[in-house]
């Protein structure tokens, strides 16, 4: 399990080697940008991700190497919230909140690839 604390404003680097989440040059780091918040559980043998952006509001759930689903704002914090309560409304997770989502995730209907072993 893997996780960056709530939301915050970082001008250091991320060092996470999924190949999603790169690593950004020095050169480019000419703006604050948000450290994601990030959750990881391995479900059914895969290893599921959940990361959002907590500057841009944006949500992604990563199994494998595939994009599973990609939401902005207002429905990345209607997912959030749906499954985390009124704990910080969807707008501020942390891993908690991530790894309550991925569980709901995989009992989606259509995720049938992703579904957790009873």
């Amino acid at each position: 399990m893997q996780t960056l604390n709530q939301c915050s404003f970082s001008s250091g680097e991320l060092s996470h080697k999924h190949p999603f989440l790169a690593v950004r040059k020095p050169q480019e780091d000419t703006m604050f940008r948000s450290t994601p918040v990030i959750a990881s559980k391995t479900v059914g043998g895969e290893r599921i991700h959940a990361e959002f952006l907590c500057d841009t509001g944006r949500l992604r759930i990563i199994g494998g190497i595939t994009v599973q689903a990609e939401l902005f704002p207002p429905h990345s914090w209607f997912a959030i919230a749906s499954v985390a309560g009124y704990s910080r409304w969807g707008t501020r997770p942390d891993e908690t909140d991530l790894l309550r989502l991925i569980d709901n995730f995989v009992r989606l209907p259509g995720q049938s690839t992703l579904r957790a072993e009873p």
